[in-house]
């Protein structure tokens, strides 16, 4: 595979976590996600306006977004910040 062609299938995987994830947390506000890939894994910066929706009781509804993300777009260590967007 060429460079060019793997930034393109990047880029394309990247829209594509976006519209996923605008899905997933539309009731709590989304205002965007910004991807990074790190040494470690993949950083997630996810922006709402009622972070608690996205975080759940205990965690749990964060913890299963970080294993849809793993199991549906093949991410590597997805590690998802959520930022309250003001």
């Amino acid at each position: 595979m060429t460079v060019e062609r793997k930034f393109v299938k990047e880029a394309i995987n990247k829209e594509l976590i976006k519209e996923y994830l605008k899905r997933r947390v539309n009731k709590a506000g989304f205002g965007g996600a910004e991807i990074q890939r790190t040494l470690l894994g993949t950083r997630i910066a996810l922006t709402v306006e009622r972070p608690g929706l996205v975080i759940g009781k205990g965690g749990r509804l964060i913890s299963a977004l970080t294993d849809d993300l793993k199991n549906e777009f093949d991410l590597e260590n997805p590690m998802i910040e959520v930022v309250e967007d003001v």
